[in-house]
């Protein structure tokens, strides 16, 4: 998502700070209200326009992956986007499964087959450890 350059934050403050609305400021910087509000508000809590530390996950994909991701994805509707997005930041998936009926079924044994989808053998009678 695009942010507000530091020396747009720092102009809207002075608008606000110059008395012009919320509404105003949004329209004159072309951005939508709620975005000015925020900053508003955050300016009042902090004292500062700038953005606070986060403790986020690093990315993984960048944005045109994750565009690419989405564009296979609509591509083959069918095809599970865990697995489009593997395929596009190089993991290799394997799936398990626990020998239920479904599972071992010949339809679904020759669709993994034919999708070279790797699949963890699972011993007959065994406990289910995955949960």
């Amino acid at each position: 998502m695009p942010q507000m350059s530091q020396v747009l934050r720092k102009r809207a403050i002075g608008m606000l700070t110059a008395g012009m609305s919320t509404r105003a400021v949004a329209r004159e910087l072309d951005v939508h209200f709620s975005t000015i509000s925020r900053l508003q508000r955050c300016f009042r809590e902090f004292g500062s326009t700038s953005n606070r530390p986060h403790n986020r996950r690093p990315r993984l994909t960048t944005p045109a992956q994750d565009l690419h991701i989405q564009h296979l994805h609509l591509q083959d509707h069918l095809r599970p986007a865990t697995r489009t997005a593997a395929a596009t930041i190089g993991l290799h998936l394997m799936l398990q499964h626990d020998n239920a009926q479904p599972h071992v079924t010949s339809i679904c044994t020759q669709f993994l087959e034919a999708e070279n989808i790797p699949v963890l053998a699972w011993p007959a009678y065994s406990l289910d450890v995955t949960h």
